[in-house]
């Protein structure tokens, strides 16, 4: 058996090495790694997950947003995703950010909306708060609507309403009808 000097040990693993990898190259046929992880995940599978995170980052897609969830589950091919206890943070790039936890949620990607239910309370980045039980976020154009009763309360006054428009882009929350107020006149330090 032949003798290899210590100095040339180092470049023989780096050629056992290079050798490997051209196999394991040849082997898998030059397939993209992104083609092959895409095969094994399906489109048409359906998903469900505990202590859940998804994010959308993308300001050209309209609010950015980042939801946890204590459970999520859904179809990936319909575009439809369901979770459950979670809490979201929606930011508008000039506008407003919301802070909203809940019961539920649904997300379709296809028309862009997320629809929240249940026990819902939210925060603005201005420090009013907003209660009611059913929210819908328009991702794309940065609105929130709701049809159902809604609690708005800010530092000196409580406003409640049927019916809810809020605009994050331009900073504007509108209650619809019904409205009533209640000012404490000892918070305005007159």
């Amino acid at each position: 058996m032949a003798k290899l000097p210590i100095k040339l040990l180092p470049l023989l693993g780096i050629a056992l090495l290079l050798t490997a990898i051209g196999f394991f190259m040849m082997r898998s046929g030059g397939e993209d790694p992104e083609e092959l992880i895409s095969e094994e995940v399906s489109p048409a599978e359906d998903f469900s997950s505990k202590n859940f995170e998804a994010i959308q980052l993308d300001p050209d897609k309209g609010v950015t947003w980042e939801l946890k969830a204590e459970e999520a589950g859904g179809s990936l091919k319909e575009g439809i995703g369901r979770f459950k206890k979670f809490r979201i943070k929606l930011h508008a790039e000039d506008g407003l950010d919301f802070d909203l936890e809940g019961n539920s949620g649904e997300i379709n990607r296809i028309k862009d909306e997320i629809i929240f239910s249940g026990d819902l309370k939210g925060k603005t980045s201005n420090g009013y708060m907003v209660y009611t039980e059913q929210l819908l976020l328009n991702d794309k154009e940065g609105t929130i609507k709701s049809d159902d009763t809604v609690t708005f309360v800010g530092p000196f006054f409580t406003m409640t309403g049927k019916g809810l428009f809020m605009d994050l882009n331009k900073e504007t929350l509108e209650l619809l009808k019904d409205i009533n107020s209640t000012i404490d006149i000892e918070s305005l330090n007159l």
